[in-house]
């Protein structure tokens, strides 16, 4: 696994299942799941913070926009936006948004 550290820690792995999984590191909770055809063989961040390169056995490079990579105050501000609410308690817990993010209203 390696870490990338912005205003969350995140980890990536590839496998041999055809996935490259996004981890919280702090949590260990899995984020995300990224599939291909056949064995992922490598998973980097792009030096943009905001996307994910993974390589494979199945001959592709593939670029992955990763929304969890963003810094968690600008995720939620987005989700308000687009939900036109603040999160519940239970959906802060369940998508690990801690309490002290607050979204930016405009």
């Amino acid at each position: 696994m390696r870490a990338w550290s912005g205003a969350r820690s995140l980890g990536q792995t590839a496998s041999t299942d055809n996935t490259a999984r996004l981890w919280d590191v702090a949590s260990g909770k899995e984020l995300h799941v990224l599939w291909h055809e056949e064995g992922v063989n490598s998973a980097e961040f792009a030096p943009d913070g905001k996307t994910v390169v993974t390589a494979s056995d199945d001959r592709t490079a593939r670029l992955w926009p990763c929304e969890v990579c963003r810094p968690i105050d600008e995720i939620a501000t987005r989700l308000h936006k687009a939900i036109g609410r603040d999160l519940t308690d239970e959906e802060r817990r369940q998508y690990g948004v801690p309490d002290w993010v607050q979204a930016a209203k405009e």
